[in-house]
């Protein structure tokens, strides 16, 4: 009869590297490379780990996986408690190769502990019940206790406790308090005692001397895996990484949130995009920057009186912290459709942010898809529709196909106009979004604007918008707005150059439906 603790055993072990495999990805995929169907490389060496753990003649063993491990898990832990986004590829592949041979690690111990065959069946039942419950801890739990993703480390330092012993926890015990006690001494002090220095220096002083601590006593299992723990710990709750200052974070379904404030700005993160900028300046807090300043693509959209002087309703897909708001005059009304409640709450209800309070339109909210919720609304309802969202760098594929496109075009008043925001590090969007908006009988017009080197100081970050219209006489109305300002401009006038242009599309190019989406073949070259 097979023993309890050998069970629950088998369950644990199968729990850490299908816990492990969300937490790589999520990292990956949010703060690393937002790159579409990036998840699907961990997958790929998740199963693969299976097939090498399992094969009838193994290529290595457990106990010299176990040598491995340590080795790859020390660099990487450095660059997690750095928050280390470039170089991308390096990184990235840093992250797959310790989670790769971690799960495979894991499966050998499994492979290694079969036991004979009248008890496969409860051997892999256990297995199927730790990889469930792994996702589970993941999916369910980490999100209600954990701010950030510290489900991925966490897990990993519980795979190093795997590990064969070398000697009695209890006469290490003393030493792994030491440890643990002087990582979190020497890290706070270098934390707030070096504020002053640049931060890539002060986070390698505050994490090198413990790393290197921790790494010496290798040998010993058990220490060396709770030292991990309490860097991991200790990087996360003293913030030795952040640039600025952490005001808070929170963690939804749709990932990370942090409000930094650094370098004259409050900045709402989502991974390592913003998704809003207000400048700590009390003469420009109303003046909306990143992708929203005043002489950008949308800024001439809002401050052309000719195109918005009969727009008095506007749809806006995509909150971020609410910079588009202040364009609002008290005639018109702003319906934000935005699909976390988190984001909302902190542009709107935290105290945070100013845009949305400073609004002199009328304001309305609905929590949902937007596909959804703006499929709701009555069709000829809105003279501008602005599509701006993002799910850390990239762009929700069902929000861009024919039926979404068309749905959009019914809600437009006569006259109305779209404005979708497409700036991505990785994907050219404008050609598949003018083709395939074409089915809607829509026109779509180009602008890609990275500003002048003043106004980059001011915080103005390059963005690339589209337009989408039934026709070519909104392009004039933008002229006009080009050439003679507008009044309630927060800067001034506007500088002239801005100009719409149509889009080319290469042959090689398809619609996007709800059936097809060609996420590969609008990929960016790299020349691009």
């Amino acid at each position: 009869k097979l023993d309890r603790k050998r069970l629950l055993r088998w369950i644990l072990i199968a729990a850490a590297p299908s816990s492990l495999l969300l937490g790589v990805t999520n990292t990956i995929s949010s703060n690393i490379a937002p790159i579409p169907l990036i998840w699907v490389v961990p997958l790929a060496a998740y199963l693969l780990s299976f097939i090498f753990a399992f094969a009838s003649k193994p290529l290595v063993t457990g106990t010299q996986l176990a040598r491995v491990l340590p080795l790859l898990v020390t660099p990487l832990a450095f660059t997690i408690c750095i928050e280390a986004t470039e170089p991308l590829v390096p990184l990235a592949f840093l992250h797959i190769t310790v989670f790769f041979v971690a799960a495979w690690f894991c499966h050998a111990l499994l492979s290694e502990d079969r036991p004979e065959a009248g008890h496969l069946t409860q051997f892999y039942l256990c297995m199927s019940i730790g990889g469930a419950l792994g996702g589970f801890f993941n999916s369910i739990i980490a999100p209600m206790i954990f701010p950030t993703f510290f489900e991925y480390p966490l897990v990993l330092c519980l795979i190093l406790l795997f590990r064969p012993p070398t000697k009695e926890f209890n006469k290490q015990l003393p030493l792994t308090a030491v440890l643990v006690v002087l990582t979190f001494i020497w890290m706070g002090a270098v934390r707030y005692l070096g504020a002053d220095l640049q931060p890539n220096l002060r986070s390698g002083i505050a994490l090198g001397a413990p790393l290197v601590a921790v790494f010496a006593l290798v040998e010993r299992t058990k220490v060396y895996a709770l030292g991990m723990l309490a860097l991991f710990f200790g990087s996360i709750t003293l913030g030795t990484a952040s640039t600025g200052k952490i005001l808070t974070t929170h963690r939804s379904f749709f990932g990370v949130h942090r409000v930094v404030d650094g370098q004259g700005y409050r900045q709402l993160m989502h991974g390592n995009t913003i998704h809003g900028r207000q400048s700590l300046d009390p003469a420009k807090k109303g003046l909306p920057l990143t992708y929203y300043y005043p002489t950008g693509p949308i800024g001439s959209v809002f401050n052309s009186p000719d195109l918005m002087q009969n727009v008095h309703r506007v749809g806006l897909v995509g909150l971020g912290v609410g910079s588009l708001a202040v364009y609002g005059r008290p005639d018109q009304e702003f319906t934000y459709f935005e699909i976390d409640p988190t984001v909302l709450y902190l542009a709107r209800d935290s105290g945070l942010f100013t845009f949305l309070k400073q609004s002199r339109a009328r304001m309305d909210y609905v929590i949902g898809d937007a596909r959804l919720t703006l499929a709701k609304q009555p069709d000829g309802h809105y003279g501008l529709l602005v599509l701006d969202a993002f799910s850390s760098d990239a762009i929700p594929t069902h929000l861009l196909t024919a039926e979404a496109i068309q749905m959009y075009a019914k809600k437009l008043a006569p006259g109305g106009v779209i404005a979708l925001h497409v700036s991505n590090r990785y994907l050219e969007l404008a050609p598949v979004v003018a083709l395939t908006a074409r089915s809607a009988g829509l026109q779509t017009f180009s602008n890609t604007d990275d500003g002048t080197p003043e106004e980059k100081l001011d915080g103005k970050t390059q963005s690339h918008w589209l337009l989408l219209a039934k026709d070519t006489s909104v392009l004039q109305l933008l002229r006009n707005a080009n050439s003679i300002g507008h009044p309630e401009l927060p800067m001034g006038r506007m500088r002239p150059g801005i100009d719409w242009v149509d889009i080319e599309i290469p042959p090689s190019v398809k619609p996007w439906t709800d059936d097809f989406v060609d996420v590969l073949g609008s990929f960016k070259s790299q020349s691009e």
